[in-house]
């Protein structure tokens, strides 16, 4: 996969990869050294590996996600996500959040949480 592109078009193919939950797509869109998670959380991803892995734990647990909406600015990209995850007691429980991804030469380098919209967009320069 092209490491160019433009924020739009990676914007598109992340979508595509997130909706049909290839890691593998979604890893060619990644940076090779892209993190998620805070630097000192013990379950913090420092390599696409990490990220890879992590993700395909959810998605082994029964997850199912959608994006809600999606902004992209030429620093990053900011999702907002609605996750379902299948307990045994409630079988439909979504989780909303928002997640700003951080790109440089149209790869994902780093990938942030964030509580609500508000702070994400900060992230990504919309206010």
């Amino acid at each position: 996969m092209s490491r160019g592109g433009g924020e739009r078009s990676l914007v598109e193919r992340a979508c595509a990869t997130l909706s049909s939950g290839d890691l593998g797509a979604f890893g060619a869109l990644s940076s090779d050294d892209v993190r998620r998670g805070a630097e000192d959380h013990p379950r913090a991803c420092r390599n696409l590996g990490d990220v890879l892995g992590s993700f395909a734990k959810i998605l082994a647990r029964g997850a199912e996600g959608r994006v809600i909406d999606v902004v992209a600015e030429p620093g990053g990209i900011l999702w907002e996500f609605a996750l379902t995850r299948p307990t045994r007691r409630s079988p439909g429980n979504e989780t909303r959040f928002v997640r700003v991804y951080l790109v440089h030469d149209g790869r994902i380098v780093e990938i942030q949480r964030y509580d609500g919209r508000s702070t994400g967009a900060c992230a990504v320069g919309l206010t």
